[in-house]
């Protein structure tokens, strides 16, 4: 059953067609059980989203990184560069947000995906907080409520907040990016924002991008307005837009950088958004394609999973890295060795996912 928190932070046009749906789909599993109880709740999944050629916002879910379900059309934008993103609530809430045009739009799901199962999302799409946007939003969510960066004109990063308990209402004017005592952020790029228990510093939210000095800076903040000065991870021109991914009490920032001739991805951890360590250097990653995403998963069985999606010559591939989690080191990857990519493509479909946008991926449990 659905938290009074989840629900309450929904749009009264998907509150009304979840609770229609819960009620039907409880029945049908008390059917298919013989009048037993229902199954116990998935253990966690993720989503993925990305802009198709065709200008479409797209989401597909996973519970395992493999098998993946539906593939519908969430909405639609101007600019196929321009990639969504996407923030769980830590229940059954989910918002998928993208820039149409200068205009922020998102709509809302409930649900954890599972083997079987999908999102409940809504058919309604609601317009965003911010006009005057630039480029792809960066979405999370933390303590009671979303936290959304983008950037404006002349590359300014802005913030704006949803109110408390709420996915309708939001901030009157967003706040400029300040990081520490410096001017306000300008971004060359998109960028990457994250929330969750990061070290002994509790829920932080954490920024990445690139720089005026074409610098891949990191900041951290407790309630998305204030935040502390940068640190520089990557000294040197990215390629692409960074991807920040929280699990486990650290903090993983995925980069694409400039390799002699080529781009490498670079992954690298930190336990308080501070002092970065490279735990994975991946060679030869995709050239003139768009930001990969980054995941990490923790399930309740102790298993752990890392996602790395890119676009690769159109096709959307995954790679995984997987751990099981003991007492005695309880699922921190040290060293990431991925599986060679694998084409992603839901059930039922004959062709692989493409993608003209960075990708978004997010893991959500309860």
């Amino acid at each position: 059953m659905p938290s009074v928190r989840s629900l309450a932070l929904l749009p009264l046009s998907l509150l009304l067609f979840t609770l229609l749906s819960m009620s039907c789909r409880t029945g049908n599993q008390s059917n298919q059980n013989g009048g037993g109880p229902s199954p116990a709740p998935s253990p966690g999944g993720f989503v993925l989203a990305w802009t198709a050629p065709n200008r479409d916002i797209k989401t597909a879910e996973s519970a395992d990184g493999l098998t993946w379900l539906s593939s519908n059309p969430r909405g639609t934008t101007t600019d196929t560069s321009l990639g969504p993103a996407i923030a769980h609530d830590g229940q059954l809430a989910w918002m998928l947000m993208w820039n149409d045009g200068t205009l922020l739009r998102y709509t809302v799901g409930l649900g954890i995906p599972t083997a079987t199962e999908r999102i409940v999302w809504s058919s309604s799409i609601e317009r965003g907080p911010l006009s005057n946007t630039e480029g792809s939003p960066a979405l999370a969510f933390g303590g009671t409520r979303y936290v959304a960066v983008t950037r404006v004109s002349g590359g300014r990063l802005m913030v704006i907040r949803s109110d408390a308990n709420s996915a309708n209402s939001w901030e009157s004017s967003p706040t400029p990016v300040v990081l520490g005592a410096t001017p306000p952020a300008i971004a060359n790029g998109d960028p990457a924002l994250a929330f969750g228990t990061v070290g002994g510093l509790g829920g932080v939210f954490v920024l990445a991008f690139q720089d005026s000095s074409f610098n891949i800076v990191t900041a951290t903040s407790p309630d998305g307005l204030t935040w502390s000065a940068p640190t520089i991870i990557l000294g040197r021109a990215s390629a692409k837009d960074p991807s920040l991914t929280v699990g486990n009490g650290i903090v993983f920032a995925l980069l694409a950088a400039h390799a002699g001739a080529g781009i490498d991805n670079f992954i690298f951890s930190s336990v308080n958004g501070v002092t970065w360590t490279q735990v994975n250097r991946s060679q030869q990653a995709p050239l003139n394609r768009p930001g990969p995403g980054l995941a990490f998963g923790v399930f309740r069985n102790g298993t752990c999973l890392m996602l790395l999606i890119e676009p690769v010559d159109r096709p959307l591939t995954v790679g995984m890295s997987s751990r099981v989690a003991t007492p005695a080191a309880p699922c921190r990857p040290a060293n990431l060795a991925f599986t060679n990519p694998v084409g992603i493509r839901a059930v039922g479909q004959t062709t692989d996912e493409h993608s003209d946008s960075r990708v978004a991926i997010t893991f959500g449990t309860r």
